[in-house]
């Protein structure tokens, strides 16, 4: 037994030491004496709708500690506290600072907290607060996209993306923020290449141009998804300009196309025959007589008519004229009058564009008619 007592004892020893350490070891850090803290929230203004169920906004609450020479801290322990309301992720639990020395909470807000919420940081002897403001109207502002044109444009032809619509219903709250995010199915490449997605962001940015600066317009045959995200936070341009993330409070989205090219902008030509809607032909019966048919007046708005198809009303082949428009229909004059309707049909060029050596687009006229009386000569 005495040979084994004094092994029992270095064991038991062991333990003890073995219980204490990690103690020792999870100690937290606190700053020093000579250390400097700041606070900020961002954003330091929220509205919350009270006619929305369960709203409540989330505050970025950040703490920075350095030490004497102004270098960030790592591994700091920070506690932050509030009071007004709100709730704090970190609840009583410390938040250790990371290599920038900054120590992160988030505040959730809602409507029911007041208008006025402090947060404080805390580690040791040091103390900050930043107060945190509920607007007391409370309205969620209105993201609106407005298109020029409207859902579609053909390649190379201008778009505008116009978030000015956007509002807020709070008499002194004003949008103060746009963030425009533009993905598309099939980004231009090469001269015309383009950032997929399309970010612009900023105070000023209601909307958004193609052609505009550095952007050319879209090229590609291609499906965009256009997204607005608005603030009314009066802070938010200060954030962006120190180069922080502006928490945007409202968002829409709209689908847009751009084609190679918009067939429905293509006018119809209109065919038309000149001379009156009834004209006469005389000959002496069983002879054949020749009559030109004038489709010069037929016209598109958006460019030269490209074809001409007559017909006789006789069931005759129709045979060119001296110009294009022209057609020389035939016919056999009979003992007794007879009535023929003559029609013609014009196809435009569509928008000017071809494919494979066609014209796309190509659109036809609704039919031109005169009526052709075709008699004996007087007198026979």
């Amino acid at each position: 037994m005495r040979t084994r007592m004094p092994g029992l004892i270095v064991l038991a020893v062991l333990a003890v030491a073995a219980m204490i350490a990690p103690g020792c070891e999870d100690s937290p850090l606190s700053a020093g004496k000579d250390y400097t803290m700041s606070i900020i929230a961002q954003p330091g203004s929220v509205s919350i709708d009270p006619t929305v169920p369960d709203a409540f906004v989330n505050v970025t609450i950040r703490a920075t500690v350095l030490n004497a020479d102004a270098v960030p801290q790592q591994g700091i322990t920070v506690f932050f506290s509030n009071s007004g309301g709100g709730t704090l992720a970190s609840g009583a639990n410390g938040v250790t600072t990371d290599g920038a020395g900054i120590a992160e909470d988030v505040l959730k807000v809602t409507a029911t907290d007041s208008n006025s919420i402090v947060v404080t940081a805390s580690s040791a002897s040091l103390s900050e607060s930043v107060t945190v403001t509920k607007n007391s109207g409370g309205h969620v502002p209105v993201a609106a996209i407005v298109a020029v044109p409207s859902a579609q444009q053909a390649a190379g032809n201008n778009v505008v993306f116009d978030g000015s619509a956007s509002s807020d219903a709070d008499e002194d709250d004003q949008i103060t923020m746009y963030k425009w995010v533009i993905t598309s199915t099939n980004p231009d490449t090469g001269t015309y290449a383009k950032p997929n997605p399309i970010v612009a962001e900023g105070p000023a940015i209601s909307g958004i141009s193609f052609p505009s600066g550095s952007l050319t317009a879209f090229h590609n045959a291609q499906d965009l998804t256009v997204t607005l995200s608005v603030t009314e936070d009066p802070a938010a341009p200060g954030i962006f300009a120190d180069g922080g993330d502006v928490d945007y409070r409202a968002q829409t989205t709209i689908p847009y196309s751009i084609s190679a090219v918009l067939c429905s902008d293509n006018t119809p030509p209109v065919a038309q025959i000149a001379g009156p809607a009834t004209q006469s032909l005389s000959g002496f019966p069983g002879e054949d007589k020749t009559f030109s048919v004038d489709g010069r007046l037929s016209h598109d708005a958006e460019g030269p008519i490209d074809t001409y198809v007559f017909t006789c009303g006789n069931g005759v082949t129709v045979l060119p004229g001296p110009q294009p428009g022209i057609g020389v229909c035939t016919y056999h004059v009979d003992s007794t009058a007879k009535n023929y309707t003559i029609t013609l049909n014009v196809t435009d060029r569509g928008l000017g564009t071809t494919e494979g050596g066609q014209f796309q687009c190509v659109k036809q006229s609704d039919p031109a008619t005169i009526q052709l009386v075709v008699s004996p000569s007087v007198g026979f």
